[in-house]
């Protein structure tokens, strides 16, 4: 790029502004559920285009003035991140404070903390964290793409001077930045492409991963005098050619799609080809659209609106003590809104545009430190003061079978909680067992072994969590009755043969329909003594589709019991019981509610006996006539919204090993 090249080409480009509005309302919509199941790809077209914007100020400040000011540099970011990222991550500390279950204060103050440190995407990283699972995200996930971009921000000015600088050897100053921004794009192209696959959140999370996608914005930029010369009509063409890319990546990617990997290539690639084409201003190219005044708005306001909108998601179902519906969703979209329009004027533009702060750079960045130090002292009030101290207590497991229905009983009329209760709060959310599972993407069955490994005589467990959720228990009967025990379970899979949409990907189940053939398969080969069946209770479940299942196993003498479904709370109970330590009431649930689709009960129950398959229905054990209790003998039921804590299974083995009677031996 020359320095005539630089003057020739647009300072501000309509058709980046409403890319920036299609990014935001892309990742918003993924977020909320409203179609675009591939909306989080937003995030990338915002690293392309921050790429051609940085590099292409920092080209612009080296060929005007023959070098770069790294405090200049620095004090402009520092103004266009640090006021409204530190404005929300504070209002977001204080909502949590306030709403959320104080179980979670502790992790997302220091979520918070690594934020202000633009550090949170390794800190999920180094957690596994699935950005596509669903379950309690941190507030602050969102920030794990502002860190990457900071962390790039931090290394490339260093590296396009080094850059510059052996260009001017050879006066082939652009040439020696595209070779290194080849560079790093194949590199970390090469990088993304194989951890994807081995470790996705690293891949997903990581700035190794992530840097070819801001490179290659920055290779626009240094490419651009180039590009203005495209003629107009393969410019238009381009731009709608990457308009169709990132389209299709929005509609057409799911949670199950490998990414980011190689698949990341269809919208970093359409964003380029957008921005490229730009550099042309074809008269007839995207910008026809995107140019249009809500665009322009939205893209104006884009930055606010995804600080904002991801915490007023989060913390919203706190707030309201319910899960969202999509009335919810909608005004909560508006909200985000209104809090994104009202932070961009009084809170982004008063800092970019401050004179004082634009001329002195340093003073800019003294008061970006003071900016960090706030956000700092503000989460570390979090994680050391107003977070409750809820250690790991270890309560009793063991209870006579005959005494359990009467300690329901009394469970029911319990108000304020035990103080060994209160302490036990944090290590009941972690209260899963042994995990042994096969996620949503595998076909192939994970197998585990507990009770006696030893043992010839065999008992497997098949079905989903629901069926996991029992293994402390039947851990403690199988070695007892010296019995082997083989484990085939996955997310959300039944063993009944029927065609299922799952709620997470939002599609037909295919996953759970290939896992459950090749488990059922495996599991008729081993000749176990006996099976245990047990899922939770899904839409579209027949009688008949039960009593086959029943009937493949059992055609050789195999012994099969059904474990009914256990109520479902439909709600946190560790998060509630530390809400309401004063009334575990509040967390009791009506048990006509926790009896989920109790005609689909009747249908298994019946479809069990037609095949002769012993069927265990557990309900008595959780609920009284009326309640079913959040906390029982001192023990807290379940450890998230619908599975049993390993320590309430674990005391409830007396009273299965008694049903299971029948088919033990």
């Amino acid at each position: 790029m020359t320095a005539k090249a630089t003057v020739q080409l647009r300072k501000f480009r309509p058709d980046i502004e409403g890319m920036r509005a299609v990014a935001i309302v892309l990742v918003v919509l993924s977020h909320v559920g409203f179609g675009f199941p591939g909306g989080f790809i937003g995030v990338d077209v915002f690293f392309v285009i921050s790429g051609f914007l940085i590099t292409r100020q920092l080209m612009g400040e080296q060929h005007k003035t023959g070098r770069i000011s790294f405090a200049g540099f620095y004090a402009r970011r520092v103004r266009r991140i640090l006021p409204a990222a530190t404005t929300v991550l504070v209002a977001t500390l204080a909502a949590s404070w306030a709403w959320v279950s104080p179980l979670r204060l502790r992790d997302i103050g220091f979520d918070g903390l690594f934020s202000a440190f633009s550090g949170i995407n390794y800190r999920l990283a180094q957690q596994g964290t699935d950005y596509f699972a669903g379950t309690s995200p941190s507030p602050f996930q969102h920030y794990w793409s502002l860190a990457v971009e900071e962390q790039f921000y931090l290394l490339w000015p260093l590296l396009l001077v080094v850059a510059i600088w052996l260009g001017r050897k050879w006066r082939q100053s652009d040439l020696t930045v595209s070779v290194m921004l080849l560079a790093i794009i194949g590199g970390s192209l090469y990088l993304s492409a194989t951890i994807t696959r081995s470790a996705q959140p690293w891949a997903y999370f990581g700035l190794h991963t992530r840097a070819w996608e801001l490179a290659i914005g920055a290779l626009v930029a240094v490419t651009a005098g180039v590009l203005s010369k495209t003629p107009k009509p393969v410019a238009a063409l381009l731009s709608w050619s990457g308009v169709a890319a990132i389209g299709y990546s929005a509609v057409g990617f799911t949670s199950s799609t490998p990414f980011p990997g190689v698949m990341a290539l269809w919208p970093v690639l359409g964003s380029a080809a957008v921005i490229a084409a730009g550099c042309a201003a074809p008269k007839f190219g995207a910008e026809v659209l995107l140019g249009r005044s809500l665009p322009q708005y939205l893209g104006k306001i884009s930055y606010s609106w995804y600080l904002w909108h991801w915490p007023v998601l989060i913390i919203a179902p706190d707030f309201l003590g319910r899960d969202l519906t999509v009335a919810d969703r909608v005004w909560l979209i508006a909200v985000s809104l209104i809090l994104a329009s009202v932070s961009y004027y009084i809170v982004e533009m008063p800092f970019r545009e401050n004179r004082s702060l634009v001329l002195r750079p340093m003073k800019g960045l003294l008061v970006g430190a003071e900016f960090i130090s706030v956000s700092v002292i503000a989460a570390t009030l979090l994680v050391t003061v107003l977070s409750p101290d809820m250690g790991p207590v270890k309560l009793i497991n063991s209870q006579p079978v005959g005494s359990v229905e009467r300690l329901v009983a009394e469970a029911a009329h319990l108000k304020k909680l035990p103080p060994e209760v209160v302490a036990s709060l944090g290590a009941a959310s972690e209260d899963s067992g042994e995990g042994c599972i096969a996620n949503r993407e595998e076909t192939k069955p994970i197998v585990c072994s507990f009770g006696d490994i030893t043992s010839s005589k065999l008992m497997v467990v098949f079905g989903d969590s629901h069926a996991r959720q029992w293994l402390t228990a039947l851990d403690i009967i199988a070695k007892k009755h010296h019995i082997q025990i083989k484990v085939y379970t996955k997310a959300a899979c039944t063993p009944e043969n029927y065609t299922n949409k799952d709620y997470v990907l939002q599609r037909r189940y295919v996953e759970c329909e290939q896992w459950r053939v090749s488990a059922a398969t495996e599991i008729i080969q081993l000749h176990p003594a006996s099976v245990i069946l047990g899922s939770m209770i899904y839409e579209g479940l027949t009688r008949g589709a039960v009593s086959s299942a029943v009937a493949k196993l059992t055609s050789d003498g195999t012994r099969v019991a059904i474990l009914e479904d256990t109520p479902d709370p439909f709600i946190n109970i560790p998060s509630c019981l530390s809400k309401h330590p004063d009334d575990a009431r509040e967390c009791a649930i009506a048990r006509k509610r926790a009896i989920y689709l109790p005609e689909l009960r009747l249908e298994r129950q019946k479809g069990a006996l037609d095949a002769g398959a012993l069927f265990i229905d557990p309900v008595a054990w959780f609920c009284t006539d009326i309640v079913c209790p959040a906390v029982i003998d001192n023990k807290v039921v379940y450890f998230d919204a619908n599975h049993v804590t390993a320590t309430y299974a674990r005391w409830l083995a007396p009273k299965l090993e008694e049903a299971l009677k029948p088919i033990l031996g």
